[in-house]
């Protein structure tokens, strides 16, 4: 079977848990795509297995609820009723108010079955581990592609900046809000002395502090896109 592999956005920093080698070997002839995805939100390079996982932590780049996630953490051990669980969520997600959810990430259950599904290791594990457990299946995403979408373009102009200065043009969108709590991107691009692809970057990354918001659900992102100032 022929691999796949898709390159999310620009790749200089370290690889994050296995080496790309190792997770390729793993994969075998598994029919999934593996995914390697700079990760603003994380600061580093992310190696994803399928498509669903990968999906997931795009969005949760757009989360400002959102602290940090991790992809397939190394497996730890867990006491659970006297014995001692290993334990390895697909993603582990920080949430800003210092609250921990390990999520497990599958395909949804058929209507047509009608047999019960598993208990989940994981499930029984959480809360002695301190952490939420999550389960999250095609479902969760379904309805998100216009999301999706934007928040991979974001990901890929904050990624490509990471590295220039943007006091200039931060400096400038905070003005446009200051004066009038609402400004859209066409205006912002179109102030003098400011770059471009530096002020997409700014906007993109306000949007994933929570510092604005916009309409990403519906609409892609454009210069048309209103910015609106938010309370952090």
């Amino acid at each position: 079977m022929k691999r796949t592999f898709h390159r999310a956005a620009e790749p200089e920093s370290e690889m994050s848990g296995q080496s790309l080698l190792q997770r390729i070997n793993e994969r075998g002839r598994k029919p999934f795509n593996l995914w390697i995805f700079e990760s603003p939100k994380n600061g580093r390079r992310l190696t994803i297995d399928g498509d669903l996982n990968f999906m997931l932590c795009v969005l949760l780049e757009g989360d400002p609820s959102v602290a940090g996630y991790k992809v397939r953490p190394s497996p730890f051990r867990i006491p659970v009723g006297g014995d001692l669980v290993e334990v390895c969520p697909d993603l582990e997600v920080e949430r800003r108010d210092g609250s921990n959810e390990w999520w497990e990430v599958t395909r949804s259950t058929s209507s047509r079955s009608k047999a019960p599904a598993p208990p989940s290791v994981l499930a029984g594990a959480a809360e002695p581990g301190g952490a939420v457990y999550v389960k999250r299946t095609e479902r969760d995403v379904a309805g998100k592609a216009v999301a999706f979408d934007n928040w991979l373009l974001l990901c890929a102009a904050m990624t490509r900046a990471r590295h220039y200065p943007s006091h200039r043009e931060a400096r400038v969108l905070r003005g446009h809000l200051d004066s009038s709590g609402k400004v859209s991107v066409r205006e912002l691009l179109q102030q003098d002395g400011i770059d471009r692809a530096l002020m997409v970057a700014t906007i993109a990354r306000f949007l994933q502090a929570g510092r604005v918001s916009a309409n990403l659900d519906t609409r892609l992102f454009s210069e048309e896109t209103l910015l609106v100032a938010e309370a952090v």
